[in-house]
């Protein structure tokens, strides 16, 4: 019964981890680099899964920071946030970094032993949907508002500086300074404020980290399906 105890103990550890050795040699500089992870169970799942998913994460260095931080068992939020910084500059990025916040949840998800890790998409997409509709009410709004004050900022340059701002208040976790600022594009625009804002100050569900970047990504977005920025972003 001890034997058997004993294996059985053995056989679940290895079930529950995994160790993944890379190396990378160059002859020329004689230089070798050497790295290992410590893949626990949950981690395995994920990728096993759904690591295909981070395939949609199109900028190539962040992709490999995103990797290496899951592979570590950090916390990628980062990642998250240099890719919307990206997309704010360049807006055909704005898939790939909801991509990002969708994956980050999902393996957060993974970390506390869920076994359904889409259970929270629908929610996400939500957010990001209404960041889109918002981004194209305000933009119609503010080219009224240009024809008849030609000095004024594109609507496409306010939302990069809202966009700028929204991110900071993120990354300093001021739910307050986030909210105030949606709630004033929203009276701007005329829409009513998404119920799923009540539960940014709640413990269960979405976390404020994962609300605010999927609407910001949502701000970000434009239907650039047939550019040729969208080609060189999924080049």
């Amino acid at each position: 019964m001890t034997v058997l105890a004993d294996a059985s103990a053995k056989a679940k550890k290895k079930s529950q981890s995994y160790m993944y050795v890379e190396f990378f040699s160059n002859y020329q500089t004689k230089k070798t680099l050497l790295d290992y992870y410590h893949m626990p169970g949950y981690l395995v799942n994920y990728l096993n899964n759904h690591g295909h998913s981070i395939f949609q994460l199109k900028h190539a260095e962040l992709r490999d920071r995103f990797v290496r931080m899951l592979m570590k068992g950090i916390d990628t939020k980062q990642v998250v946030f240099d890719y919307i910084r990206t997309a704010i500059k360049e807006p055909f990025h704005a898939v790939g970094a909801f991509s990002a916040v969708k994956e980050r949840k999902r393996l957060n998800e993974a970390k506390k032993g869920v076994s359904d890790l889409t259970n929270l998409d629908k929610d996400i997409k939500s957010i990001n949907s209404a960041g889109a509709k918002l981004r194209h009410q305000y933009v119609r709004a503010a080219k009224s508002t240009e024809e008849k004050d030609v000095y004024k900022a594109s609507g496409q340059k306010k939302l990069e500086s809202i966009a700028y701002r929204l991110l900071n208040s993120v990354k300093a976790g001021n739910r307050h300074a986030f909210m105030d600022t949606v709630f004033r594009m929203y009276m701007g625009t005329g829409l009513t404020i998404p119920t799923i804002f009540t539960d940014i100050n709640k413990e269960q569900g979405l976390d404020f980290e994962t609300i605010a970047s999927a609407f910001i990504t949502g701000l970000l977005a434009e239907d650039r399906s047939n550019s040729k920025e969208e080609a060189k972003a999924n080049g």
